[in-house]
Order: C-alpha cells, then structure tokens, then sequence
C-alpha cells in the first residue's frame, strides 16, 4: 500500500519546491530542485533503516568561469546538541552524479551542498533522494 503526501523542501535561501513523498513499506522517495553559489542545506527528513542514494542533475546557470567541476553532496545525522556528519562525495557542477550511503541507521538526516571554492557562478538541478529498506 502506497501513500502520497505533498510537503515543502527548502534547499538554500535561493529556491524552494513542493516535494512529492512516496512511503512504501521499503523505501521513500524524495523529488526537488536546488539553486545556489555556495553552500546550501535542506531540511531535516526521516529515513528508514537502509541506503540513501542521491541523484543529481546539475547546470551552471550564470555566464563564467566555474573555479572547479565539482561540488561536495554532505550528510549530517540530526543531534539535540549538534549534528553528526556522516559523509560526503562529490558531485558534477555540470552533468549527472549518483552516488550515496549505504547501511545507514533509522533516523531525521539533513543534506546539504556545498562548492568548497566560492566563484560566484550559480549552478541549479534537480535532486532526486531514495531511502530504501535493508532489513531482514
């Protein structure tokens, strides 16, 4: 059994967009879309026990010299006093990049972007985030 539910993602001071979230027994996917020059972070969801898998599909949007081609795709476990970093890998500025974690725990987990060297150019895509299930 398969339940839809519309909720808002904000991704970075620079966009936001309506997320479509499928819950299935084994897994959850998460749709958006993302703009930024620098470093953005995304809001805090819960993930079920398993892997999470992160698509992106990025472009650089301003006319110039992109300092380098690629940017870092970071994730951070929520915590009372303070997150827990949990990895991170790198992504194309321009192109496709899926890549992720595997084995992680049950938990509210936030992503974020960052382009360790700050050019100025803006870039923007689409993220697409699978949780999916590994239990017994």
């Amino acid at each position: 059994m398969k339940k839809a539910l519309s909720v808002m993602f904000l991704i970075g001071a620079l966009g936001t967009t309506n997320v479509m979230c499928f819950a299935a027994s084994n897994s959850k996917t998460y749709d958006t879309t993302f703009s930024f020059s620098g470093c953005i972070a995304g809001k805090y969801r819960d993930y079920i026990t398993g892997d999470i898998t992160v698509t992106t599909v990025s472009k650089q949007k301003t006319w110039g010299t992109l300092y380098d081609d690629t940017f870092d795709v970071k994730l951070y476990q929520y915590g009372k006093m303070m997150d827990t970093y949990v990895g991170q890998y790198h992504a194309k500025c321009v192109g496709t990049t899926t890549n992720g974690w595997t084995n992680i725990p049950g938990g509210s987990y936030r992503i974020e972007l960052d382009k360790n060297k700050r050019d100025g150019q803006l870039l923007e895509g689409t993220m697409k985030i699978v949780n999916k299930y590994i239990g017994s």
